[in-house]
């Protein structure tokens, strides 16, 4: 006669062996995303994909570069780069329905490090909704990833123009924006951001585009509550009348976020123009700056303001923190310069951020209206004792490092594990996508997750299990779990998907 401890094991395990089968088969009937080819190879053209492509469908684009046609993006997309054939498409724009019979038609995924190619030969290379359409707003989700977009020479915009709106999220990511021209704002990008719309730009690059207006590199508008993040991105050789890198318009109770991001070598077209690396104009709002570098920028030589930044507000909030501004020069202001000239109040704060050969001077604070412009420049070392309390119990943790893909397209997740060794049955791992919360992840979460008890790497996903349509996964996450397979909040971390 089994014993009741003996039952309840074999219950727990059958139970979980059920739980497991079910995540994956969730998993894998969630994992297919619809793909439309397009480009090399006789594949198609860009724009007859996006016309032909669907709500949640994947726009794959191959290698090498293509005329774009200057399509306008409507339809919750991704548009993913980075692609090419191993023989030539049997049709023009050929449709697969599911990911894992793309990947055995014998695509082969090259990116994040090379990238597919558009350019135009009249307007802008991207365009994204149609602010007159009776449609109008169209988008909810967007990617735009593993792709250069150059050459353009239009009126407005030359990488990519538009508007988002109604609460939508746009994310470009490893885009490369390189000599595009403009004869108004954004020689790069130019984008209207409304509506608590949130636009991210990762992993970028806005390189030697030209405005003849405003925002070389970058022109963004963010009204109504609307969020711009900038992450791990270079600025570089972009030149405009004002705002060699970058132009931003901040409105209302809108935010901005610019995170390990560098502006270099960007400048003003006039000797009398503001902001050579940046220019921002803040009617409300918040804009933090953290771990942000100014270097080489070059504002108006002679009446010119702000070499690295030039920032005028009316109202709101700026941060800038572990931050630098190095070389920059300007007629005034050399590293940053900022204007206060409105009737409300204005705030700016600077801590631990370091000013170096910047010409004339380092910063230069002015109020030209009624408000007050209060300050704050902070440098904080922070010198803790030798014992602050007794050391606390060791927690058992886990650390994704790195994530490739084998030629099999099997994801090989290198990772670490602190104060505790993986094991089945025990304290083992789940790795899941980022589509799954946290809290979900495991008992009696919905998941779906995979359970690990093994040593580094970690390859038991594949591609074609990847969420990967517009709302799908951008990372892989681990959690530390105990024997039931419940999780410990607050145990691991999630790092990009390549």
């Amino acid at each position: 006669m089994k014993s009741p401890r003996w039952s309840h094991l074999v219950s727990l395990t059958i139970f979980s062996l059920v739980i497991v089968f079910a995540a994956l088969f969730i998993l894998w009937s969630n994992a297919h995303a619809a793909f439309r080819t397009g480009g090399a190879g006789n594949c198609g053209n860009f724009a007859d994909a996006i016309a032909l492509a669907e709500d949640g469908d994947v726009v794959a684009q191959m290698i090498p570069a293509r005329n774009s046609g200057s399509a306008v993006i409507t339809k919750n997309l991704r548009l993913s780069g980075g692609w090419l054939p191993t023989e030539n498409c049997a049709v023009n724009n050929q449709y697969f329905t599911e990911t894992t019979d793309y990947l055995a038609y014998g695509f082969q995924y090259a990116a994040p490090y090379t990238r597919s190619e558009l350019f135009s030969s009249g307007d802008s290379v991207l365009i994204l909704e149609d602010a007159n359409d009776p449609g109008f707003p169209h988008l909810g989700n967007l990617i735009i990833e593993h792709f250069i977009l150059s050459g353009a020479s239009a009126n407005e915009g030359g990488g990519i123009n538009g508007v988002i709106s109604g609460s939508a999220h746009v994310l470009l990511d490893n885009v490369w924006l390189r000599g595009n021209q403009v004869l108004g704002d954004g020689g790069g990008v130019r984008l209207e951001v409304r509506d608590g719309s949130h636009l991210v730009i990762e992993d970028s690059a806005f390189y030697t585009n030209t405005a003849d207006n405003f925002g070389g590199g970058l022109y963004v508008e963010l009204r109504e509550g609307s969020y711009l993040t900038i992450e791990n991105t270079l600025f570089s050789e972009n030149q405009a009348l004002f705002g060699g890198g970058m132009y931003l318009v901040v409105y209302d109770t809108s935010q901005v976020f610019i995170r390990q991001t560098q502006f270099s070598a960007n400048n003003t077209t006039s000797p009398n123009a503001h902001g050579g690396g940046g220019y921002i104009i803040m009617h409300g709002g918040r804009v933090t700056l953290d771990g942000v570098t100014f270097s080489g920028n070059e504002g108006g030589s002679t009446g010119g303001q702000g070499g690295g930044l030039f920032i005028q507000m009316d109202s709101g909030e700026v941060v800038i923190k572990n931050s630098q501004f190095v070389n920059n020069s300007a007629g005034q202001g050399g590293g940053l310069f900022v204007e206060s000239m409105g009737s409300d109040s204005a705030s700016v704060q600077i801590v631990n951020t370091r000013f170096e050969g910047n010409t004339p001077n380092a910063y230069h604070f002015e109020q030209t209206g009624s408000g007050t412009l209060i300050t704050q420049l902070l440098n904080r070392s922070v010198y803790l004792p030798a014992v602050l309390k007794p050391a606390p119990t060791p927690v058992a943790y886990a650390r994704i490092n790195q994530i490739t893909l084998d030629e099999s397209f099997n994801f090989v997740v290198d990772f670490d594990t602190f104060n505790f060794t993986p094991v089945l049955p025990g304290v083992h791992l789940h790795f899941f996508f980022d589509t799954v919360s946290p809290e979900n992840a495991g008992m009696p979460g919905s998941g779906p997750w995979k359970i690990y008890g093994g040593s580094t790497p970690f390859t038991d996903y594949h591609f074609g299990e990847r969420p990967f349509g517009p709302d799908g996964a951008e990372r892989m996450c681990v959690l530390v779990a105990n024997a039931d397979h419940t999780v410990r909040l607050g145990t691991g971390n999630c790092i990009k998907l390549p």
